[in-house]
This record gives C-alpha cells, sequence and structure tokens, in this order.
C-alpha cells in the first residue's frame, strides 16, 4: 500500500471503481489488499489532521456561535 499504484486501487475503489462488482466476488487476497489500504489511508489522513494547527480549539463555543451569527447577517443584509 505503500506504492502509488496500490494508493491508486484504493482512490479508485473510493471514487466508485470497484475490484469486483460484488463483495463477494473478491478473493481473499484482494479482501486484505483492500483493508490494508484503507487502514493506511485512514492513518495518512489522520497523521494530516494531526499535523495542522487546530485554530478553532482556541476559540470558545460562544465565540465561534457569535462568529457564525455575523456571518448569517452579513448574508442576509441585517
Amino acid at each position: 500500500m505503500d506504492s502509488d499504484e496500490g494508493k491508486s486501487i484504493i482512490r479508485f475503489h473510493d471514487a466508485g471503481y470497484p475490484l469486483a462488482a460484488k463483495q463477494s466476488d473478491l478473493t481473499p487476497l484482494q479482501w486484505l489488499f483492500l483493508i490494508r489500504g484503507f487502514n493506511k489511508q485512514n492513518q495518512e489522513q489522520q497523521e494530516q489532521v494531526n499535523k495542522q494547527p487546530n485554530h478553532s480549539n482556541n476559540q470558545s463555543a460562544e465565540q465561534q456561535k457569535q462568529q457564525v451569527m455575523q456571518m448569517l447577517k452579513e448574508r442576509r443584509g441585517y
């Protein structure tokens, strides 16, 4: 799953181009490949999320609510 080809197969599957028409048509090796590929993909996504600074945690829920209300007012022309 570390190869570009392996990642491409997982991306194609996610995009609606599965390895088989039905899940029951997958071979055990295909199942293992997909499971490991999805796990690897999720792990990489989680690592990316953890690397990004999370600015929303620095604001209180009330501040976030105020920002949303302000944006709504501006869009509605209040």
